[in-house]
């Protein structure tokens, strides 16, 4: 037997639901980024003859990194709400 429509929209809702939530989570990271990366641009134009590049992409990845360790701390409410809902939806679309 196969799942009924009911099941398969359910299922197609939680994974967009799922990548709603992988957006949150990673968004503050992300934007952080978005203002470095622009601030490097901003100093590429105002001072063309120095290579930004060679200090931009290193510190780029020194300060994702940190970003990323800094928004940790939310990360596991967060995570738990969402693995309470994806097993509630696997348990809803098994009948359980």
């Amino acid at each position: 037997t196969g799942m009924g429509n009911d099941s398969l929209m359910a299922l197609v809702l939680a994974a967009s639901w799922m990548f709603a939530a992988a957006v949150l989570i990673a968004l503050p990271v992300i934007t952080a980024l978005l203002i470095v990366n622009f601030s490097f641009g901003v100093m590429t134009r105002s001072a063309p003859q120095l290579n930004i590049f060679t200090v931009g992409f290193p510190f780029t990845i020194i300060m994702g990194v940190f970003l990323v360790w800094v928004s940790l701390s939310g990360f596991l409410p967060r995570f738990e709400r969402t693995v309470e809902e994806g097993l509630g939806v696997m348990r809803s679309v098994m009948g359980v």
